[in-house]
């Protein structure tokens, strides 16, 4: 008897790819309607939100993620782009659609003691 491994099985690669094709549809979807004026919900964008893991654990309906939705805007980032810093005040709240991000926290320098 032969075992496949699941990791390994073309149908799961198969799959995981179907998937990710997907995904990467709602996504360009997501930033299409992000870059319009109308920032109108679609029940496709509106999925999208409801699979984000953030978003999932609250649980929020059609009509939230529709206001929600309005006052989103898209906006890209260069590498190594810095977008907030420590003591801004906070009126931002990111949602990263594609690609990473790092948060470094500089350690304060500390004063040399002459002995």
């Amino acid at each position: 008897m032969t075992r496949v491994d699941e990791e390994n099985n073309p149908k799961n690669d198969a799959r995981s790819i179907r998937e990710s094709a997907k995904v990467e549809e709602k996504l360009k979807l997501v930033i299409d309607v992000l870059s319009s004026k109308q920032n109108q919900a679609t029940p496709q964008t509106i999925s999208f939100f409801q699979e984000m893991p953030f978003f999932k654990n609250l649980n929020l309906q059609e009509k939230e993620i529709g206001s929600l939705m309005k006052t989103l805007t898209l906006q890209t980032c260069q590498a190594q782009e810095i977008v907030t810093e420590i003591g801004d005040r906070g009126e931002t709240f990111y949602i990263i659609l594609q690609g990473t991000v790092s948060v470094s926290i500089l350690a304060a320098k500390q004063p040399q003691i002459a002995h």
